[in-house]
């Protein structure tokens, strides 16, 4: 029996935590709890994790599951059926750019097939674009300033017979952290605010939808990664905070992805964390704990809530894969508070040394990421030196590992920037070594080897 509780006069199922899971995943993947069914996205041939929304894409009332690919692969788009059949596939954005997508969906206009809205994680444009189930593209704007590149989350706020559809965006990182509501054009910004405080420069995980428990649509922000995991509701008509909470312990700080319908709100944890989904009232009181796959998965998931056979279900898949095949069990750990760069080969820690990475001004992003190339010597034309031994790990490749940075001199000699730094965030956001552990790392770790960047 489930129990039946009546909160601020919402009825609101408690379910009993349920600890069973899937196995790790391979590839990506959709995973509908509580059933057995786990539906393979983009052939099986791609695992660099995707996001994920839930929306009647078709019109015809069951909601479709619609997922992007995530970082490294291209700017692709996938819907599937509750039966997990293929509806579409299509390309948003330019075709080269490899940043990763943030998908949102709803209905825009009250009656309509929901439209997909498409954001770029960081690395990519600013520039939020709005398809239809075949791909065509029928809106775009920007989210905001053209010239940020930190990454756009989105969400779509459904129309009812209560309220206009808008889209919501959520701010990336390397800015003051920001949500935006806009009309279902994108042309009219109708509200903004900043939750967290401007301190904090990790993005903005968004939800939305109508709340019969508040009367109004409510907007969910979640922090993201190096930040506590807080879970705050604003009434979009009263422009007010309306309930706040932590999904997780105060020290899981690898970032939220969320879900809303029905007045219940639904948290995942970020790259580096398990893979528990938590289901909430408005209120933050705890209804539903489920693991979507099993305790050795570390990716972190994205989340998705809708309607099956009757009841609602958490729909879930992989934020990332930090354990990818090409890297033979070998993983790099970083620690921002520490400046300490750990080496891990199947499980066990093989070495422990200093590193200096990003000052406050150019904060080192955390996260869950990869090495993504090997350059022995590599030029940076925006500071005018040269970077040995060097393997970036974000998509657009800006931010790396690398040996002390050096200058070209005159006489054919080298001019290395102070070891004493190596210790201290002093970077534009790469992480520095020595020449000796630059060199060890170099050899040690071939492309593809996971990066998980901590606080």
């Amino acid at each position: 029996m489930h129990a039946l509780a009546l909160i601020s006069g919402a009825v609101f199922f408690v379910w009993p935590q349920q600890p069973a899971s899937a196995a790790v995943p391979a590839a990506n993947q959709i995973v509908v709890a509580s059933t057995k069914q786990s539906i393979l996205t983009f052939g099986g041939s791609f695992a660099q994790g995707q996001s994920l929304a839930v929306a009647d894409v078709t019109g015809d009332g069951p909601d479709e599951y619609i997922v992007g690919a995530g970082p490294g692969g291209g700017p692709q788009i996938e819907v599937y059926s509750q039966t997990g059949d293929r509806l579409r596939s299509f390309f948003s954005f330019d075709k080269k750019m490899s940043a990763g997508l943030c998908v949102g969906a709803g209905a825009l206009q009250l009656g309509q097939p929901a439209t997909i809205a498409v954001g770029a994680q960081a690395g990519g444009p600013s520039d939020v674009e709005l398809y239809n189930l075949n791909g065509v593209r029928t809106g775009k704007f920007t989210a905001f300033e053209s010239s940020y590149t930190g990454g756009v989350n989105v969400a779509v706020l459904a129309a009812t017979e209560h309220n206009a559809g808008a889209i919501v965006v959520g701010s990336g990182t390397g800015r003051e952290p920001e949500v935006r509501v806009f009309d279902a054009s994108g042309q009219t910004l109708l509200w903004s605010w900043q939750p967290f405080g401007k301190s904090y420069t990790n993005g903005v995980a968004v939800a939305a939808g109508w709340s019969p428990t508040f009367g109004q649509p409510v907007i969910i922000v979640g922090a993201k990664a190096g930040q506590r995991p807080d879970v705050q509701v604003y009434g979009l008509n009263s422009r007010t905070l309306l309930a706040s909470w932590l999904a997780y312990d105060a020290k899981v700080k690898t970032g939220l992805s969320l879900a809303y319908a029905n007045d219940t709100v639904v948290t995942g944890a970020g790259p580096g964390a398990g893979p528990e989904a938590r289901v909430f009232s408005l209120q933050g009181s705890v209804a539903q704990i489920v693991s979507l796959f099993d305790a050795n998965f570390h990716g972190g998931i994205v989340v998705g809530y809708t309607l099956l056979n009757g009841r609602y279900v958490i729909v879930g898949s992989a934020a990332s894969f930090p354990t990818s095949p090409a890297a033979n069990g070998k993983r790099i750990e970083v620690s921002l508070s520490k400046q300490e760069l750990r080496l891990f080969e199947n499980g066990q820690l093989l070495s422990v040394h200093r590193v200096s990475t990003g000052k406050w001004s150019a904060p080192t992003p955390i996260g869950s990421f990869q090495t993504r190339n090997k350059i022995p010597v590599a030029y940076s034309r925006a500071y005018g030196l040269y970077m040995e031994w060097w393997m970036a790990i974000t998509p657009d490749g800006k931010v790396g590992l690398h040996a002390l940075p050096f200058w070209k001199l005159k006489n054919g000699g080298k001019l290395y920037e102070g070891a004493a730094h190596i210790g201290t965030p002093v970077s534009h956001g790469c992480i520095r070594q020595t020449l000796a552990d630059a060199k060890a790392l170099f050899d040690w770790a071939p492309i593809g080897t996971p990066v998980v960047v901590q606080s």
